[in-house]
C-alpha cells in the first residue's frame, strides 16, 4: 500500500491539470491544422495558427485554458469541430456566451504584440454571429451567390444620431468605450454584401482599420459600433471613418468620433474660516506609579473605496475581461501594485 502525502497529492494533481490543458492545447492545434477554410476564412486560419505559435500566446492560451470559466469554451470548440467539420461554425456557436470576447481581451492585455491577429479573429466571429441572428429579421434579407455579382445600384447612408459617446465627451486617459452610430438606409437599394467602416483620418485610438456592416434594407436602420480605448495623454482627440462597398466607393456622410481625454480630477478641497480659541493648559497628572507610558499613534486606514478608487482603470478592465468579483480583483491589484499582467494570472489560476 503507497501512502500519498497531502503535499504529493496537491503536485500530482496540478501535474494532471497541466497535462490535461496541454493535451486540449494539442487539440485545438490540431483542429485548426485540420480545419479546410474556404477562400473567405483563409486569413482567418492563418491568423490562429499564427496566434497558436505567437511568443507569450501559448503561455497566455494556457493560463485561460486553465480556468474552469474558460476551459469549456475550449472543449466546446474541439468537440463541436470533430462532429461537423466547419471550425468556424464552431467559434460561432460560442460568441454568444461572450466568454470569445473575454479571452480575447484577456490576449490583448498579455500579448500585445498579437493585437492586429485577435482583432481580426473577434472581428470575423462577430461578424459571421451577427449575419446568423439577422438572418431570420425583416430588417435583412436572405443572400444567395447570384444576388452578390448583381450591380446594386445607388447605396445611400442616412446619420441618425449618436447612440454612445456624443462629441466632447470626457473620458480617462486609456479608458475603453464603445462609439456606437445609427445610420438608415435611406436609398431604394439594399447595401452590398461585404460593405465596411473604414478609418478615413485622425485618431484610430486602437480601433480595427474597418468593421465589416450587414446587408441593410432599404429604409431600415442598424447600429453601428467601434470598440476604442482613449488615448494615454490627456487632450481633444477625432477620428473619421467613412461607409465603402466592397470594390471602393464610400457613400453616405463621413462619421466621426470626438472625445476629451482628462485625468480624473482631484477632489475639491474647501477653505473653511477658522477662529482662534483659547483654550487653558489642562492640569499636570502625575503617575503615583512613576512608570512612563508610551501611546502610540494611530496608524493610517486606508478603505477599500479608497483602493477601489486607485484602480478605477484596471477594476474596469477586469470587469470587460469578465473578472467581477471585485473584492478579488482590488486585492490582487493591491498585491502586485497594479500589475496587470499579474493579477490576470492570479484570476486565472483561482478556480
Amino acid at each position: 500500500m503507497v501512502h500519498v502525502l497531502p503535499g504529493d497529492a496537491e503536485e500530482m494533481m496540478l501535474s494532471q491539470q497541466k497535462k490535461k490543458m496541454s493535451d486540449l492545447f494539442v487539440d485545438l492545434g490540431k483542429v485548426v491544422e485540420k480545419w479546410d477554410a474556404s477562400s473567405e476564412h483563409q486569413t482567418l486560419k492563418k491568423d490562429l495558427v499564427s496566434l497558436l505559435h505567437e511568443p507569450g500566446c501559448q503561455e497566455a492560451l494556457m493560463e485561460i485554458m486553465a480556468n474552469a470559466k474558460f476551459a469549456t469554451l475550449f472543449q466546446t470548440v474541439t468537440e463541436e469541430f470533430q462532429k461537423n467539420g466547419n471550425f468556424m461554425e464552431c467559434l460561432v456557436a460560442v460568441a454568444g456566451t461572450g466568454d470569445l470576447e473575454g479571452v480575447a481581451k484577456i490576449l490583448l492585455a498579455k500579448c500585445p504584440n498579437a493585437r492586429v491577429q485577435v482583432e481580426r479573429v473577434l472581428q470575423q466571429v462577430q461578424y459571421s454571429h451577427n449575419a446568423q441572428l439577422m438572418s431570420a429579421s425583416d430588417y435583412f434579407e436572405a443572400i444567395n451567390i447570384e444576388e452578390t455579382k448583381q450591380d446594386l445600384g445607388p447605396v445611400v447612408a442616412v446619420f441618425e444620431g449618436d447612440v454612445t459617446c456624443p462629441d466632447g465627451t470626457v473620458l480617462a486617459p486609456g479608458e475603453p468605450f464603445d462609439k456606437v452610430w445609427k445610420l438608415r438606409n435611406g436609398g431604394p437599394n439594399k447595401w452590398p454584401i461585404g460593405a465596411e467602416l473604414l478609418c478615413v483620418g485622425g485618431d484610430k485610438m486602437q480601433a480595427p482599420e474597418s468593421v465589416l456592416i450587414p446587408s441593410v434594407l432599404p429604409g431600415k436602420s442598424i447600429d453601428v459600433s467601434l470598440r476604442m480605448v482613449a488615448p494615454a495623454k490627456p487632450g481633444r482627440y477625432t477620428g473619421y471613418w467613412r461607409l465603402s462597398t466592397p470594390d471602393g466607393n464610400r457613400f453616405g456622410q463621413r462619421l466621426w468620433v470626438d472625445i476629451n481625454v482628462m485625468e480624473p480630477k482631484e477632489p475639491a478641497t474647501v477653505a473653511v474660516e477658522t477662529k482662534e480659541v483659547r483654550v487653558d493648559a489642562p492640569a499636570a497628572v502625575v503617575s503615583t506609579a512613576g512608570a512612563s507610558v508610551n501611546v502610540p499613534a494611530p496608524a493610517a486606514v486606508l478603505t477599500n473605496n479608497d483602493e477601489e478608487l486607485r484602480w478605477t482603470n484596471q477594476l474596469q478592465a477586469l470587469a470587460d475581461m469578465g473578472f467581477t468579483d471585485m473584492d478579488r480583483n482590488v486585492a490582487l491589484l493591491t498585491q502586485h501594485n497594479g500589475d496587470m499582467d499579474a493579477v490576470i494570472t492570479g484570476l486565472l489560476s483561482s478556480v
